[in-house]
């Protein structure tokens, strides 16, 4: 596991590191994988196409192992590949509309999985939902806002664990452009004011209003 590791590591630094080209010939071949698990007629399997759902099958493997921090460590390798995954080819996010691959982000939010995990995995979860605002519908859902407001109260959480909540729900807070496209999904082209994700984030934690007020103050991700 960890050679494989390596292997799509290298790749990524060869793909980030070698410029424009080698990112445009990994962006092409991943969009001629489909997402379904069927190739388009006439294209074959091509370096890097298999990536961030290989990266999801192994995350998936590694939750059925029992915790160690051996199991911990190859958690977060693959959850900082797959978060480059993510960053490098947005199209790739389209996986996390799938509730099986959502719901295995959000089962590595356990209170009692580590700390380095959690951090990983919120990071990831950015990376999974930042302009898939149909991936954010997903991740309301299953639960997603009352599984991080579960790992914040929970005691066994560090402050570093709960300062990168905190970062997190400023990101989910933001309010979501207006949907201008055909509806073809009510429930996924849903978008949300940040009014509305403060009050259903509310039934969960008591001082929402704060992280708000923050938001709308402290302007971390610009003006909104």
């Amino acid at each position: 596991m960890r050679e494989g590791q390596r292997s799509i590591e290298e790749l990524m630094a060869e793909l980030c590191l070698g410029g424009q080209p080698g990112l445009h010939e990994f962006c092409r071949l991943q969009d001629g994988f489909e997402l379904n698990g069927t190739y388009r007629s006439g294209r074959g399997l091509g370096l890097m196409v298999l990536v961030a759902t290989q990266l999801i099958a192994c995350l998936e493997r590694l939750l059925g192992k029992e915790t160690s921090r051996a199991v911990s460590s190859h958690i977060c390798h693959t959850l900082e590949l797959l978060q480059g995954s993510l960053l490098l080819h947005p199209a790739s996010r389209s996986l996390f509309t799938r509730h099986i691959n959502m719901n295995i982000l959000l089962d590595l939010l356990e209170p009692q999985l580590e700390p380095d995990v959690h951090i990983a995995t919120l990071a990831t979860l950015v990376a999974a939902l930042v302009d898939r605002w149909d991936n954010v519908r997903v991740f309301e859902s299953l639960d997603g806002l009352a599984s991080v407001a579960s790992l914040m109260k929970s005691k066994n959480s560090s402050q570093k664990v709960k300062f990168k909540i905190a970062e997190f729900l400023y990101f989910y807070l933001i309010p979501e452009p207006v949907f201008s496209g055909p509806i073809t999904n009510k429930k996924l082209d849903i978008r949300r004011s940040t009014e509305e994700k403060e009050s259903m984030l509310a039934k969960y934690l008591h001082n929402v209003r704060n992280l708000v007020k923050d938001l709308q103050e402290l302007t971390p991700f610009g003006k909104l």
